[in-house]
């Protein structure tokens, strides 16, 4: 087979080899943006949306606690309060071609770098999203920013150790949350989400069985503890502060954050389009996903200082 035979197999739809190139791109993306680091979905629940609209979630609260009820008394009747957030996707991508020219000049190889480099171009656009909604003023339905004074969930003090102060305050913050109706909630911490300047801080308390400080003192956030923490970290943590720690809860009892992609997506995909005027192949990069602030009572931030 000649070369110009070989570049028109990679350059129609029909052609076996350009099937096999874009089965290769696709492959290539996927596993691109698998391996990108992200410490935040252990923070945040997957929901997806079936189409572009703005997806509203309502965290309904119970009305009331449960009445005593005397015989042929009629049931006691509760209305139940709620609040709205909402999120929704948005389209993020990117195009690049292969012309009959690089096909013809064996630099297919080279090109296979390319969906590698989306790949992780996605992944790390998923986190800069992530992370801005929790570094960033976000401001919830109820007008206030996800971190404000109105929610009990903003504190101060540096991450240590040695001293346990600020993080039991933050843990105690969490723990005692009401719903709408003045219930208690009742949820705990379960990740301690830092910055990479403070992982050594981060380490000793989750690791540590014993507070350093007074060896006699158990460290209830080890992981035999009674309320055994979790560390994440990230960079983009850094960009913003090199001080603020922050608390989440297990997404599976409550979760702050929410985010998903279009139905039946998992991440970005690739569209392959000829080009007869340009005598080549397009391929576009395409990524729905959308990511939102939905309960502040789920997490807890410190300014460290």
């Amino acid at each position: 087979m000649t070369k110009d035979e070989l570049s028109y197999r990679a350059l129609h739809s029909t052609g076996d080899y350009a099937l096999i190139l874009e089965g290769v791109v696709n492959k290539g993306l996927k596993t691109a943006y698998d391996t990108v680091r992200q410490p935040w979905r252990a923070v945040a629940v997957q929901n997806n949306s079936e189409d572009f609209n703005p997806r509203k979630v309502l965290t309904l609260h119970e009305g009331g606690e449960l009445q005593h009820k005397l015989e042929n008394e009629e049931w006691e009747f509760s209305s139940v309060s709620e609040s709205r957030e909402q999120w929704q996707l948005e389209t993020y991508g990117k195009a690049w071609g292969i012309s009959r020219k690089a096909v013809m000049n064996d630099r297919i190889g080279a090109f296979q770098q390319i969906p590698t480099k989306f790949g992780r171009a996605a992944g790390r656009k998923e986190t800069k999203l992530v992370m801005a909604l929790i570094t960033a003023p976000v401001t919830m339905a109820d007008g206030n920013p996800l971190y404000h004074a109105s929610h009990a969930n903003l504190g101060a003090g540096a991450l240590s150790a040695t001293t346990r102060g600020p993080i039991n305050a933050g843990r105690k913050a969490m723990t005692v949350q009401v719903d709408l109706d003045g219930n208690d909630i009742g949820v705990r911490p379960r990740y301690l989400f830092v910055p990479e300047e403070l992982w050594d801080e981060g380490s000793q308390i989750v690791s540590a069985k014993t507070v350093p400080s007074a060896p006699g003192n158990v460290n209830p956030y080890a992981p035999d503890g009674d309320n055994p923490l979790q560390l994440l970290t990230d960079p983009n943590l850094d960009a913003d502060s090199l001080t603020a720690w922050y608390l989440f809860a297990d997404p599976a009892e409550m979760a702050a954050l929410e985010y998903g992609y279009l139905d039946g997506q998992d991440g970005p995909t690739i569209e392959r389009e000829e080009s007869v005027m340009r005598d080549g192949i397009t391929f576009v990069v395409r990524h729905d996903f959308g990511v939102g602030a939905v309960e502040h009572r789920a997490t807890y931030q410190s300014t460290g200082v």
